[in-house]
């Protein structure tokens, strides 16, 4: 009991309420938790001949429409919305669940991976209208 109490001041744990069962099972824990950190964020390279890296695609938001306004892309690509107008626009998908930006002003960038066929919407500026297909693999 001693031993963990040092070990658990050490560390900045209060042993208030437990008894040394207690102590032990949390140091399990904390222990095995800190490995799953650190398993979780190394990164494992994938070497299969099928793997498929996604694309980014790059819509312009400028004239008060999106260029271009329909796009094609595969599952998974990357679409990049760039504003490149003088007023502020929001982006805003037509799906469920759907996605929205923030704000965007001039020069500011909006990122989403697409999965499905999406219609979008400026929430500030309903005419302006763009669609995304995604074609098969």
């Amino acid at each position: 009991m001693q031993s963990f109490n040092v070990l658990f001041s050490h560390f900045s744990i209060s042993p208030l309420f437990c008894d040394g069962k207690d102590l032990k099972v949390r140091f399990t824990i904390i222990i095995l938790t800190f490995f799953c950190l650190i398993l979780s964020s190394t990164s494992v390279g994938v070497t299969s001949s099928h793997a498929v890296q996604s694309q980014e695609h790059i819509v312009e938001i400028s004239g008060f429409g999106f260029r271009p306004r329909n796009l094609e892309v595969r599952s998974g690509d990357v679409v990049k919305w760039v504003n490149k107008d003088n007023r502020p626009h929001q982006l805003m998908a037509i799906v469920e669940p759907g996605w929205q930006s923030r704000i965007l002003r001039r020069g500011d960038t909006f990122v989403q991976f697409i999965g499905k066929a999406v219609y979008y919407v400026c929430g500030l500026h309903s005419n302006m209208r763009g669609k995304i297909v995604v074609k098969g693999n």
